[in-house]
């Protein structure tokens, strides 16, 4: 289908493919397609003199033809660094600080520590490594430590030292003296002691909220969100197998 347009400009002259009136209009023929979309038409005037192009409308449908690569949006993300749900933009200089960084996230994460039923002697491994998992936001990512409960449901209030680990590294068996070896050490994050005193009896179960005085960073392996948990006893209870638990307080970053 053929028609016959009228084009506002500023002046009189030649153009290219219509006329121009004296009046200062262009009259241009727009010839359509004969495909969807060749009814309707778009003048661009945004720029008189320079932008005279007609633009032929058209609805476009796009199909997916290959579904089998799309994954459902209920599926959990994997370990990277794709943003999904909120973030920061850094606009402190625009045009220099643009960068776009996940907003820092909190947690309390529960473990029950795994001991021995014989009665301990301080220095000997309380809690052989364990793991505790979903401590970084990706793999080989970094939080830091900001609090730390422990329930003794056995009713000691005996000292103890809770390690953070980088991998699952050994510091020796469980109710034995602490043995770990020298390259092992390295993987050490952090060691916070817990005294008897920090224990508050409440009956038949003794509670400690320790204070975090110092800044310790966790940072989880290569191909891992986990880090590892150790402890050593510093007195001489007895426990029950799963008689200590803590809650542990970290700020993903």
């Amino acid at each position: 289908m053929n028609r016959l347009s009228t084009v506002k400009t500023k002046g009189e002259g030649s153009f290219r493919d219509g006329r121009c009136d004296e009046d200062g209009f262009q009259q241009v023929q727009i010839v359509g397609g004969g495909g969807a979309g060749s009814t309707e038409t778009a003048i661009d005037q945004s720029t008189p003199g320079t932008t005279n192009k007609v633009t032929l409308g058209a609805d476009v449908v796009h199909t997916i033809v290959d579904s089998g690569s799309v994954t459902s949006i209920t599926n959990a993300l994997p370990a990277g660094t794709n943003l999904l749900g909120k973030v920061g933009i850094d606009q402190t200089t625009p045009g220099t600080t643009n960068a776009v960084y996940p907003l820092e996230t909190s947690d309390v994460l529960d473990l029950v520590l795994s001991t021995d039923t014989v009665q301990y002697a301080s220095g000997d491994v309380l809690a052989a490594t364990q793991e505790l998992t979903g401590v970084t936001r990706v793999n080989a990512g970094t939080a830091r430590l900001e609090s730390l409960k422990i329930t003794d449901a056995d009713d000691q209030g005996q000292s103890l030292d809770v390690i953070f680990l980088k991998t699952n590294v050994s510091i020796g068996t469980e109710n034995a003296a602490v043995s770990i070896a020298d390259a092992d050490a390295i993987e050490i994050l952090g060691i916070i002691q817990v005294l008897s005193s920090d224990f508050l009896d409440l009956g038949g179960v003794r509670v400690a909220t320790v204070p975090i005085d110092r800044t310790i960073m966790l940072k989880s392996g290569a191909a891992s969100t986990s880090i590892y948990v150790a402890a050593i006893s510093r007195g001489t209870g007895t426990y029950s197998a799963s008689g200590l638990s803590m809650k542990i307080g970290i700020l993903r970053l």
